[in-house]
C-alpha cells in the first residue's frame, strides 16, 4: 500500500505541474496496485546457520510492459560476513507536499567486501546492497543473525539453542579449507609457532636487507651505464 500510494502520489503531482503529462499519470495511477503487489509478493528473505538468502523473482513493474520487466536475482551472503545489521525507522514523509508518510523500516545488510547499502539504491530494483524493507520484525532478524555469528540461534519465543558457528570464510564468500583454500586459522598458527625476531636478531636482519637493497642499486647502476642515454627521456635522462 505505501509503494501504491507514493506512486500515485508522485504521479499526480507531474501531472498537476505539467497537464500535458495527465494521461500517462493515469495509466501510472491505475497500474500501482497491481505493481506494488507484484513487488510485495516477489520477494523471499531467509536466513540458515551459513548464509542469509535474498531471492526476488521476475516480475512486472511501471507500465507493464516486456521491456519494464525486472530481471530475477539471488543474493547469498555468508553470515561470517557480516558486520553489522542497521535498521533505519521511518520518519518524515516519503512524496511532495506530506502526502504520504514513511511508515517502511529499512535494513541495511553490511559486509565485509561492500560496507552494506550505504550507496543508496533502490531495494526495490537494485539487490547488490543487501537493502530491505517491510520487515515484520527487523529487530529480531538482526539478532538472529549476530547471534548465528556465534553460534547461538534465538527462538522466535525468546529461548536460545546452540547450532554451532558458522564456517569461516574469505572476503569473496568461499569456505575455507575446501577448493584447496587454507584451513581457517592455519595462518594464525603459522603466524604463532614462528619464532620472533627481537633484539640484536632484529638488527642483523635488517643489515641483511640493506646489503641486499645496495646490490640491488649497484647492478642497476651498471645496467644503466650500458645503455644508451638516446633511449632515456624525461627524468630518467638527468
Amino acid at each position: 500500500q505505501f509503494f501504491s500510494d507514493k506512486e500515485r502520489c508522485e504521479a499526480t503531482g507531474l501531472a498537476v505541474l505539467f497537464p500535458p503529462a495527465a494521461p500517462c499519470t493515469m495509466i501510472t495511477c491505475s497500474l500501482a496496485d497491481v505493481n506494488a503487489a507484484d513487488f510485495a509478493y516477489s520477494r523471499w528473505v531467509a536466513v540458515s546457520k551459513e548464509n542469509i538468502y535474498i531471492v526476488r523473482r521476475k516480475r512486472k513493474a511501471d507500465w507493464r510492459f516486456d521491456c519494464c520487466d525486472i530481471n530475477e536475482s539471488r543474493k547469498t551472503i555468508p553470515i561470517n560476513n557480516v558486520q553489522d545489521i542497521m535498521i533505519n525507522e521511518p520518519a518524515a514523509y516519503a512524496a511532495w507536499c506530506c502526502f504520504v508518510p514513511n511508515v517502511l523500516t529499512s535494513v541495511a545488510i553490511e559486509t565485509a567486501g561492500t560496507g552494506g547499502a550505504m550507496g543508496g539504491g533502490d531495494p526495490r530494483v537494485d539487490p547488490s546492497f543487501g537493502m530491505l524493507q517491510g520487515l515484520l520484525d527487523p529487530q529480531r532478524f538482526r539478532n538472529v543473525v549476530l547471534n548465528l555469528k556465534k553460534g547461538i540461534y534465538i527462538e522466535p519465543g525468546g529461548g536460545t539453542r546452540a547450532v554451532g558457528a558458522p564456517p569461516a570464510v574469505d572476503s569473496l564468500g568461499r569456505t575455507l579449507g575446501a577448493l584447496g583454500l587454507p584451513a581457517a586459522g592455519t595462518l594464525a598458527t603459522a603466524a604463532a609457532a614462528s619464532p620472533a625476531i627481537g633484539g640484536s636478531a632484529m638488527e642483523q636482519y635488517l643489515a641483511e636487507m640493506v646489503g641486499v637493497l645496495h646490490n640491488i642499486d649497484q647492478n642497476l647502476f651498471h645496467i644503466r651505464s650500458r645503455v644508451p642515454d638516446r633511449l632515456f627521456t624525461g627524468p630518467c635522462s638527468s
